[in-house]
């Protein structure tokens, strides 16, 4: 079988295990099972470094081979070899540089600062954590924040006759809204799109991708139905 199958595939003879990986000029081929056969060999699945960058063939902790994207060419001093996997770090105090397998594959400057609160660094809008944000969603004076590990990655300002409002009906989201304008418990579809009444605001909000708008039963009991509709972002 081994000789038939040198015979039959080209570059059969590179075995290789699965997840393994390595350059084929900048593109990257990865490990697929040959046809018909128990080996395995590299094949093309279309992934390639981005332009600017070059194609590095580089071992694992475990000697597995792998292809990682480096825009310097040479293993970066900042980033700690940890198998396969990716990892972020801070280059300095304002640009976050994405390493793999001991190389920095790409780096982004960021419009705050570079924070690394666990050890894996993102940008955040501010240089210090914020006491609101006690979860993903939150409220400032004026503003709806978005929050990672208790930094502040995104802030966006409510208009003037707007203040901003966390929703308990709407999965506890923060929304920038005016005064209360109407009354009832009810959400409805509009296409991919929540439209309602909550907590005495009209409130709207798009499904996220891959999730869709589905409408529920009338809210209350069967003895008690309150006429009232929910709706909700399900996964498709």
């Amino acid at each position: 079988m081994r000789w038939l199958c040198a015979v039959l595939l080209v570059g059969c003879g590179d075995y290789c295990e699965y997840f393994e990986t390595r350059c084929d000029g900048n593109a990257i081929l990865r490990c697929i099972e040959s046809d018909g056969f128990a080996d395995h060999t590299f094949g093309d699945l279309g992934d390639a470094c981005e332009v600017g960058e070059t194609c590095v063939d580089t071992l694992d902790g475990e000697n597995l081979r792998v292809a990682v994207c480096s825009f310097t060419g040479e293993p970066d001093p900042r980033c700690a070899r940890e198998g396969l996997g990716i990892t972020r770090v801070c280059a300095d105090a304002e640009t976050v540089i994405e390493c793999a397998a001991g190389y920095a594959s790409s780096k982004r400057t960021c419009d705050g600062a570079c924070v690394s609160p666990s050890g894996r660094a993102f940008c955040s809008v501010d240089t210090a954590s914020s006491p609101v944000c006690n979860d993903n969603q939150a409220c400032e004076p004026g503003a709806v924040v978005a929050c990672r590990e208790g930094f502040v990655t995104d802030r966006i300002a409510c208009d003037a006759d707007e203040t901003c409002v966390r929703m308990a009906g709407v999965h506890g989201r923060a929304y920038c809204v005016g005064a209360p304008t109407c009354t009832g418990a009810s959400t409805r579809c509009i296409g991919e799109r929540i439209e309602g009444c909550v907590e005495g605001r009209t409130v709207e909000m798009t499904c996220n991708e891959g999730t869709h708008c589905e409408l529920f039963g009338v809210l209350g009991s069967d003895q008690k139905p309150t006429g009232e509709t929910q709706a909700q972002c399900i996964r498709r």
